[in-house]
């Protein structure tokens, strides 16, 4: 199950509906590459000037929590996603090479 939570009530957000939708398909993209048991969450809030998007991905086989910052709620969404993208591409690439035969190795 993925989540996402505005905690920008107390601020005029013109695209709260856009942001809404754009973090929902971040989430389902990383959920499609991370681990098969994985609950990602995602909370975007806003402090002082910038907004802040955390990310937090747990399974059985990772565990991290990612925190982009940025003037614009899409880009900080954006941050967010590319770090959180890396991470699951390193794990993915450490999983094929301990799943191939020590011969191919």
């Amino acid at each position: 199950m993925n989540n996402v939570e505005l905690r920008t009530e107390n601020i005029a957000l013109p695209e709260r509906e856009q942001l809404l939708i754009s973090c929902g398909r971040v989430l389902e993209r990383l959920a499609a590459n991370a681990p098969s048991d994985s609950r990602l969450n995602m909370a975007v809030d806003h402090d002082g000037d910038d907004f802040v998007i955390d990310v937090e991905l747990v399974s059985g086989e990772m565990q991290f929590s990612v925190v982009a910052d940025a003037k614009s709620p899409f880009m900080a969404l954006e941050k967010a996603n590319k770090e959180v993208s890396d991470r699951i591409k390193k794990w993915s690439a450490t999983r094929l090479v301990e799943t191939m035969p020590a011969s191919v190795q």
